[in-house]
């Protein structure tokens, strides 16, 4: 692991379609990090949702100079 987030609220300000509810954020790496390939996984919890109310999505990335 070469970065770990800390936990954010989402904002939900009048969201358009509540199935697919639109937040984002920013991640900055450190300037020592090496080229090559990685992962970027991010968790959502739904804390109104019970202890299993969680899911994750991943996506391959790429650092290169």
């Amino acid at each position: 692991m070469i970065v770990e987030g800390t936990p954010n609220d989402a904002l939900l300000d009048a969201q358009p379609d509540w199935s697919r509810v639109a937040d984002y954020g920013y991640m900055r790496l450190n300037a020592e990090t090496q080229p090559g390939e990685y992962v970027l996984e991010v968790i959502v919890r739904d804390l109104l949702g019970g202890k299993n109310a969680v899911t994750s999505q991943w996506v391959d990335l790429q650092i290169i100079n």
